[in-house]
């Protein structure tokens, strides 16, 4: 069988090569990507992989070089794209996504991301942490 799958629901079945079994087998569609299969879950192993067509080679079976950036190459990116105001961390502050925050334990920050009305995300160069904002002491 060597026609691309582009269609077909998740969870219907298709030909894959298995990443695992290292054989094509009958897999379940567990993702798409608009019209095109994204990963597929083996019916023999159960591994979850990306779909690889029926006929692909054994030898696509290589692994990926990780992409992922270390908390400092993270860091540095946020660092670019954030906003040139710099604001002391506190508590009670409120603050913006790309906003440059200076932490007394961190260091420098850039907030990455506005989890809810009272925690943020920010990217230090030791990784990312979840800060709480706004938050009102009792009188």
């Amino acid at each position: 069988m060597t026609t691309i799958i582009k269609t077909g629901e998740v969870g219907t079945e298709v030909i894959s090569l298995c990443t695992k079994c290292k054989v094509e087998t009958e897999h379940t569609i567990a993702s798409k990507v608009g019209e095109k299969i994204g990963k597929v879950r083996c019916k023999v192993c159960g591994s979850t992989h990306r779909y690889l067509k029926a006929g692909t080679p054994a030898s696509a079976l290589t692994t990926r070089k990780s992409s992922k950036l270390t908390p400092e190459e993270a860091w540095n990116r946020c660092i670019l794209n954030a906003s040139s105001k710099k604001s002391a961390y506190t508590l009670s502050g409120y603050y913006k996504l790309n906003e440059l925050i200076e932490h007394r334990h961190f260091g420098l920050g850039v907030v990455t991301l506005l989890l809810s009305n009272d925690k943020i995300q920010a990217t230090f160069k030791e990784g990312e942490k979840v800060l709480i904002m706004g938050m009102t002491h009792p009188a």
